[in-house]
């Protein structure tokens, strides 16, 4: 799996993964993904680039098909109240991103 925008990348498969996420979008950074070097990043001054890392582990099907996740994003109304999330805690994990 090779989702990229720009020079942010997602690089997965059964053997884990890695992410490369860049604060200026600007920067070519070279991304090659048949080369022995992915990519390369001449950051400018006050840029950032972060680096995450997937480590491989077996997939937990039995918690899978207990747990639910639940993604919860409005522009408008932003995180859901705590009571609101109480009540889903029995049943999910949740995970919420909210942009205002």
């Amino acid at each position: 799996m090779v989702p990229s925008n720009r020079n942010d990348h997602v690089l997965a498969d059964e053997w884990g993964g890695f992410t490369l996420y860049c604060s200026d979008p600007q920067v070519s950074d070279g991304f090659n993904t048949a080369g022995r070097t992915v990519a390369t990043y001449p950051l400018p001054t006050n840029a950032v680039l972060w680096v995450g890392v997937c480590p491989p582990k077996p997939y937990d099907w039995a918690r899978s098909l207990r747990e639910r996740v639940i993604y919860h994003w409005s522009r408008e109304t932003g995180y859901p109240s705590d009571e609101v999330l109480r009540s889903w805690k029995p049943t999910v994990i949740w995970c919420c991103c909210s942009r205002k």
